[in-house]
This record gives structure tokens, sequence and C-alpha cells, in this order.
């Protein structure tokens, strides 16, 4: 029988934003329903404080120990490290009440306080890196190649050197890390891979209605499903829009939004589609999958820089787990990799024409053919692949070897 492993969890994204509530929350309360006791430490933006008594009550019923600090943007390194030493202060409050075993740390600037854990009281830690972030910083030019990007290499190089687990988003990433200079097979081994996760549950229903419907061979409905800015520039769904809106002059395009609607809906006019043939819509994630029971299949593009080898977008685990075939940009994690082995989409260059005709009319033929085994598939894809089940007993594993 084994013994509940201590874990103290940083994240610097917040528990009241929707990134910390769908890509941290659902692991922690999966991970605390199997046994672990776990404190959890993160910075929260201001402006959502009457978010809080109802989460601060929810993860004291599953007895998680939740200390919010909060956070500050500017100025921006100076408030950073304001963030931090108020952050090493709360480390030694939990090392007093509970004597973590491990310390998880969700991408870097929370690794620099769990390798502070590390050294002062012997933690294991788990560097959680989700994708190049400092890759990410300079592609956006959030970050220059100066004094500040040497001092988080060094970081990056600390933490894989001392963390005892490593988990990356992709295959393609951890592919990648091993050819980098220092990386030698020791680190190489502590490598894992999770990617982003989601509860398959939720598109159960979506999955059952697209059963129920055919597809309208002159009238498809293609729906994106994400956000537009930096990472998924516009400029490129607007290309696919235009080459797909002339291929297929029936169909119908759905533009499911979280953030960035305006910087799509200034260039649809260029693309010649008429109004009643594209829908613009700002979405709340809680509201997609009621949304995706009418699509025949879905689009989306993520720029293809260095950093997209390590990402793993959630919208594909959503998308499969609804029963909805794909099409996507090359270069991005292992979409490509999983897309193939399971035929459950195709890969185009939104920029090239014939690229875009010759997935479309592969997939509209997969769905012709077998509509019912296309969606299995997808399914199946997602409960492999991207499960929060599945997320939840890799790091319940992870956890264990350490402690």
């Amino acid at each position: 029988m084994w013994l509940p492993v201590r874990v103290l969890y940083v994240s610097y994204d917040g528990m009241t934003d929707p990134l910390g509530q769908a890509q941290v929350l659902p692991y922690l309360l999966g991970l605390s329903q199997l046994g672990h006791a776990i404190s959890l430490l993160s910075f929260e933006k201001p402006g959502r404080a009457a978010d809080r008594p109802a989460l601060e009550r929810r993860l004291a019923a599953l007895g998680i120990d939740w200390r919010p600090l909060s956070y500050h943007k500017r100025p921006r390194s100076l408030a950073t490290a304001a963030d931090l030493a108020v952050g090493l202060r709360e480390l030694e409050r939990v090392q007093r009440a509970h004597r973590p075993d491990l310390v998880h740390c969700r991408s870097y600037i929370a690794g620099a306080l769990g390798l502070a854990g590390k050294r002062r009281h012997g933690w294991r830690l788990v560097f959680d890196m989700r994708g190049f972030w400092i890759d990410e910083r300079l592609e956006g030019g959030a970050l220059g190649p100066g004094m500040l990007c040497q001092a988080l290499r060094a970081l990056e190089r600390s933490l894989l050197r001392n963390a005892d687990a490593i988990v990356s988003l992709s295959q393609a990433g951890i592919a990648e890390m091993r050819r980098w200079p220092y990386v030698d097979p020791a680190i190489a081994r502590r490598m894992h891979h999770i990617p982003t996760c989601t509860d398959t549950r939720r598109f159960e229903e979506a999955y059952r209605m697209r059963l129920s419907r055919t597809t309208d061979p002159d009238r498809p409905v293609l729906l994106y499903l994400g956000s537009f800015g930096l990472r998924h520039p516009p400029e490129l769904t607007l290309s696919f829009l235009r080459e797909a809106g002339r291929f297929l002059p029936g169909a119908r395009f759905e533009l499911l939004v979280a953030d960035g609607k305006e910087a799509i809906a200034s260039g649809l006019q260029a693309t010649d589609l008429p109004a009643d043939r594209v829908r613009l819509d700002q979405v709340a994630p809680a509201d997609v999958p009621g949304r995706l029971a009418s699509a025949d299949l879905a689009f989306y593009f993520v720029r293809p820089t260095y950093s997209a080898l390590a990402s793993a977008p959630t919208k594909l685990a959503e998308l499969l787990a609804a029963g909805i075939p794909v099409v996507c940009g090359p270069g991005v994690g292992d979409v490509d990799r999983i897309l193939a082995d399971h035929d459950v989409g195709r890969i185009a260059d939104p920029r090239s024409g014939a690229a875009v005709r010759a997935a479309l009319e592969e997939v509209l033929a997969m769905l012709a053919r077998d509509r019912q085994g296309l969606a299995e598939r997808c399914r199946r894809a997602a409960a492999l692949h991207f499960d929060l089940s599945v997320g939840v007993r890799k790091y319940d594993e992870i956890y264990r070897s350490l402690a």
C-alpha cells in the first residue's frame, strides 16, 4: 500500500483565470481524489476577487490547501521579481505547515520557485514546462536577445538539469530537446510526455448528435474553434476561408472565437464570402460543447514557428472528442502524426490553394464513405491521447515514482 504524496503545486497562472480553470484545476481535482495531499500556490490577477469565495469552498471541500497570491504585471521585470519574493516567503509557510515531498511547477517562472524549494528543503522537482516558453516570447517580440533572455536561458538549463521529472506537451518537443547540446542521456530519461487534456465526457452529447445527422455534400458546415492572435494569426484563417469558399460554393462557416474576434472580423470582407455564409461568435469555454454538433469538419491554423514543435492545441482534443475531423497546418507538436495514425483529418498549408483543396476533398470524401466510422475514430483518438483521466494517471505515476 502506498502513502499519499504531499505535493506543492505552483502556477503563475491564476485559478480564477479561464486557463487555470481549464488546464490546472481538473488535474488537481483528479489527483486529490486519488489521495494526494495538495497545496496550491497561484498568482491571481486583480479584478477577479468575486470569483474566489466559491472556488475556495470547492477546493477546501476536496482537501486542497489553496494559497492565492496577487499577480503584478508592471513594471514587468520588477513586478515578476516582487512576485517571486512573495512566493519564496509562501514556500516557507507551506514547508512549516505540510512538509511537501515534491513541488510541481507549471512553466518557467513557477519553476524558479521550485528550484528554490528543492535547494532549501530537498523537495523533488517536477518541471511541467508547457512548451518552449522563451522561444514563444522571442517569436512574439515580448522578449529580445539581451541580458534578460540570457538569464531565462540559464534558468531553463538549470531547470532541465535539476528537475527530477520534466513534462513536455509533445513527443516532438522531447525529440527536439534531446538535440540541445547540454541535454545528456540522464536528462532525457527524466522527460515525460503529457499533452493538454480535456474531459472528453463533456463532448459526448455533441458526438451523439453529430451521428444522428447527415452531411449535405452541397452545404457542408466548416467550423473554426479557438482564438486569434500571435499564435493563431487571422491571415492564415482568412487565406483558408478564401480558398475554401471558392472550392465549396455552398459551404457555411462558423467561427467560434474565445479571444481576438475583432482581429478576424475586419478581414472577413476581403474573403468575398457573403455574410449569410459566415457566422462569427464569441463563445465562452463552457458553451463550446453545445456548439459543435452542427459541424461536418473543423479547421484551425497555428503559426508554424520553432516553439510550435512543443505545443499541443487543446482545441484538437475537444474537436476529436466531439467526433469532428480536422484540417490544420503543419509543424505543430504531434498533430501531424496523430491525424495520420488515426486517419481523422488532413494537414494543409492554408497559403497553398492546392493544399487546401486537396485536404478538403479528402476529408469530405471520408465523411461521405463512412461518417459514423470517422466520428468513432476521432473519438477513440481523443480518448487515447487527450482524455483527462489519462493525464491524471500519468501525473499520479510521476508523483509516486518520485516520492
